[in-house]
This record gives structure tokens, C-alpha cells and sequence, in this order.
């Protein structure tokens, strides 16, 4: 089996939880979904390969998680509204940004830092164990269904 980039995706609306969730998991990803800033905070400690965030995370944001990621050599993703000083600010921390509802735009853009990833051996890391993030029938897309029980996170589920 070869090696799957680990992705941690911050993201407290859950539309954007799953759609993120499954491009990322068909692209070859090992997703973690986590809804808090905190709880991204904690899960940079296990340095996934790459970090995907919402801008809108409480009292926090994307970009604080970004500059967090950047310190410690992880790449970084700011999902938010079409803002050109949100895009320049995610810029400045090498951050890619990716505008709301462009779900394609995002596998796009994330698909050659994947490929990037991938050409370097990761880190051997502990291994991390996770909480079932949501419980329930699934999902269907593209043909594919999908466990909801598949779904992680250390910090609990996710708000509807």
C-alpha cells in the first residue's frame, strides 16, 4: 500500500466538512476533520502533510491556523468569501486560498502540492488515535457511498 498524505481539514460548516472530506479522500488523503480552532491547534502536534481551513473559525481564523502550519513547515489552505485582501493576507503566508463553493478550484489547486507531498517520504510520526467524529447511514457521491463512521475528529462532532 502506498503512502496516503495526511490532511488535516478545519472547517465548522459542515457542507464544506464533507465535500472537502470526500475530494480530498478520492484525491488519496487521510483526512482528519476537526470544527475548532483549538482542536486544529492540537492536531498540528501529530504534523499532518497538509492543512485545509475555513476562514471563519469563531474567534480565530484560517490565516492564524495558516501561520501556525507555516511555522512548522506545513503547507496550508484558507477556504473563504472572494476577498482580495484575504486572498493577499493567505499569500503572505504562502498559503494558498481557495474561494467558497469552488470544490473544484480546491482539488485543483491542492492536487499538485499533493503531488509535491507525496514525492517526499514522510516523517515517521506516532500513531493518533481518533474519536468517530459522526455516526449514521452515510452518503452517496459520485457514485461512491460513504461511511459517515469514517469520519474523524478529536474534537467531537461536528456543529449542523
Amino acid at each position: 500500500m502506498s503512502w496516503r498524505p495526511s490532511v488535516l481539514l478545519v472547517a465548522p460548516t459542515v457542507h464544506l466538512a464533507f465535500g472537502a472530506f470526500v475530494s480530498l479522500t478520492e484525491a488519496g488523503c487521510d483526512v482528519t476533520v476537526v470544527s475548532t480552532f483549538e482542536a486544529a491547534k492540537a492536531c498540528l502536534d501529530d504534523e499532518p502533510a497538509l492543512v485545509v481551513s475555513e476562514i471563519r473559525l469563531a474567534e480565530y481564523n484560517g490565516l492564524h491556523l495558516a501561520l501556525r502550519a507555516r511555522m512548522r513547515g506545513i503547507p496550508a489552505v484558507v477556504i473563504g468569501d472572494r476577498d482580495p485582501v484575504l486572498q493577499r493576507d493567505a499569500e503572505q503566508l504562502n498559503a494558498l486560498f481557495v474561494p467558497y463553493g469552488d470544490q473544484r478550484r480546491l482539488l485543483g489547486m491542492v492536487k499538485p502540492l499533493l503531488d509535491e507531498i507525496r514525492a517526499v517520504p514522510p516523517r515517521t510520526r506516532p500513531a493518533v488515535s481518533h474519536v468517530p467524529f459522526i455516526s449514521g447511514t452515510g452518503f452517496e457521491a459520485r457514485g461512491t457511498r460513504y461511511d459517515l463512521s469514517a469520519l474523524r475528529t478529536p474534537g467531537g462532532p461536528l456543529p449542523s
